[in-house]
């Protein structure tokens, strides 16, 4: 009898436990608010690392959700596209449209989840677990290495951390988001910082975020594939 009860209690404190994601998505803007996001547009200055010299980019990420997205970025030379839809990608630069290999595809698969809307907005497809107050383990799918979210007291991501394979190797990658600003009833990071092996690859700053913006051009609608 008593096992019974100790069964039924742990049971009942178990279900009892919010839901990681969930709460995330509320520290965001609210899970309602976040369910009505159908399109994002960010457009950001980043000052990257290549090689021994650092260079600014201006980009544009544009996503459909749940898993259309392009991204635009221009530096000296000219503007080059890349996109996702589902599990195909694309990259287009002047008249010339080629696929991507799978592991790109999956490079630009990862790079998505490092976005704490992206996370909010999909989280039906993801499992996660608090290591501790303001800790979650996060797991998706078909990748072999979890998401360590570290949140700020708002309860909204401010660390995130990885690994990424790149030429055979397994590398650790660091994403730290500050200055969250409301947009349309949603908080969005305005300043990121990344690092790869724990040096900076890139530190960008939002310019702005459009939040049901129609998108037009591939992926997105009949400009599609």
């Amino acid at each position: 009898m008593r096992l019974a009860v100790l069964a039924f209690a742990l049971s009942a404190s178990a279900a009892a436990q919010p839901d990681p994601l969930a709460a995330l998505a509320d520290a965001l803007g609210g899970r309602a608010r976040i369910d009505a996001v159908e399109t994002l547009e960010v457009r950001s200055r980043t000052r990257a690392t290549v090689g021994e010299a650092t260079v600014t980019v201006r980009s544009t990420l544009a996503v459909e959700f749940p898993d259309a997205a392009r991204w635009t970025a221009k530096t000296d030379g000219p503007e080059r596209a890349t996109w996702l839809d589902g599990e195909a990608g694309r990259v287009a630069a002047g008249d010339s449209v080629r696929a991507l290999p799978e592991a790109a595809v999956d490079a630009l698969q990862a790079a998505l989840w490092l976005r704490p809307l992206v996370l909010a907005a999909r989280r039906a497809e993801l499992s996660a677990e608090a290591l501790g107050a303001d800790l979650l383990r996060v797991d998706v799918p078909g990748r072999r290495d979890p998401l360590i979210i570290g949140l700020d007291d708002a309860g909204r991501p401010a660390r995130i951390t990885t690994f990424r394979r790149q030429g055979g190797r397994r590398e650790y990658v660091e994403v730290v988001l500050r200055d969250y600003r409301e947009v349309d009833g949603v908080f969005v990071p305005h300043r990121v910082r990344q690092a790869v092996g724990g040096v900076v690859t890139g530190v960008t700053t939002v310019e702005s975020v459009r939040l049901g913006a129609a998108l037009e051009g591939a992926p997105f609608g009949a400009g599609g594939g």
